[in-house]
Formats: C-alpha cells, structure tokens, sequence
C-alpha cells in the first residue's frame, strides 16, 4: 500500500513542467522610407540690374532719330489710310496685332463700341439712335474700314516715349498738354510694325 501514496506522491512530484511555447522575437512591420524629394531646381538669379531697360539710357540722337523715323511712318500711314489701300496697311501691322484684331472676341467688342458710338452721334445730331443700323465687323478688313479709315486718316504724332530698345508708344499732344497714345510700335527686322 506504500507504493500507491508514493505513486501519488511521486506523479505529483514529477509531473513534467509545462513547456513554454518558444517565443519568437516580435519583428516589427518594415518601415517604407520615402524617398526624398527631389531637390528643388536651381533657380536663375536675377537678372544683374544693367540689362534692365531704362528709357532714360536713350540718347539724345536716338531719340530724335527714332521720333522722326515714326513721324515719317505715321505720314505714310495716313496716306494709306485715306487711300484706304487695305493691303499696305496690313504691312505696317506685327503678326501678333494682325492675330489680335482678326479674333472674334475682338472684332465683337469693336462691334459693340461702333454701335454705341453711332447711336451716341445720331441723339447729338437729333436723329433717333434706335434707328441706327448695326455694323457687323466680321474680318480684319471691316475694322479697318470702319474703325480705322475714319479715326486714322490725319494722326500726328508729336512725342514718343521708349518702352524698350525696339519698343515705343506714339502719343499726340492736344492744345492742353495731354498725351493721347496713338500707336504702339516695334521695331522688327529694321521696320517699325503697330503692335498691340
């Protein structure tokens, strides 16, 4: 009877250790790096102070030169115009402001600006506006008959002012010293072209 207490005993004393399950080392989750963003280009520096365009640098020979050369442009021009000789005209414009006066945008607001103006003469002069036929600009060919013909026909032009080394804006001064812009004009290929 000895043997089962020590059987019990024994079987209790060498129950075997409950055995852990291995832990394996916790790996974390892999980071994605980003990359780096790209360096940002290298900018220019600014442009060193001489090459920007100062009016003042002009001389005066320049000046003079350049004022007659558009004084004698304009004469010309006028002369076209009364002639209404569309085709040369078309060869003293830049390509930029033949694009700009052929677009319909343009031609709509010119459009406008005709009727408008029509209407306003026909009240002055005691006519009724609403009778006022609208004239539709539909081409480059129709603002210059009827927007510049009868505006441009006797410009002069009395200063001019440099806007760059082959940039300048043509004004006519009236009888109070106000500067009207007539022309903006740029020198290309030797030629001075009215601009936009």
């Amino acid at each position: 009877m000895l043997t089962i207490p020590l059987l019990i005993v024994l079987s209790c004393a060498s129950a075997p250790a409950a055995v852990e399950a291995p832990v394996e080392p916790a790996t974390a989750a892999p980071v994605q790096v980003e990359p780096a963003a790209p360096a940002a280009p290298a900018t220019q520096p600014p442009a060193p102070a001489d090459d920007v365009f100062k009016p003042e640098s002009v001389s005066q020979e320049v000046r003079d030169t350049t004022l007659s050369d558009v004084q004698k442009l304009i004469q010309d021009l006028n002369q076209i115009i009364r002639a209404q000789n569309y085709n040369s005209w078309v060869g003293h414009l830049s390509v930029s402001y033949m694009t700009a006066i052929s677009s319909p945008a343009y031609l709509a607001e010119r459009t406008e600006e005709l009727y408008k103006r029509d209407q306003a003469v026909a009240s002055r002069t005691g006519k009724d506006p609403k009778r006022v036929r609208k004239v539709e600009l539909k081409s480059a060919r129709d603002y210059f008959i009827n927007i510049v013909v009868p505006a441009r026909k006797n410009d002069r032009v009395d200063d001019i002012e440099f806007i760059s080394e082959n940039q300048v804006k043509a004004y006519r001064v009236d009888n109070s010293g106000q500067r009207d812009i007539l022309y903006n004009l740029e020198k290309t290929d030797g030629d001075w072209k009215i601009t936009n």
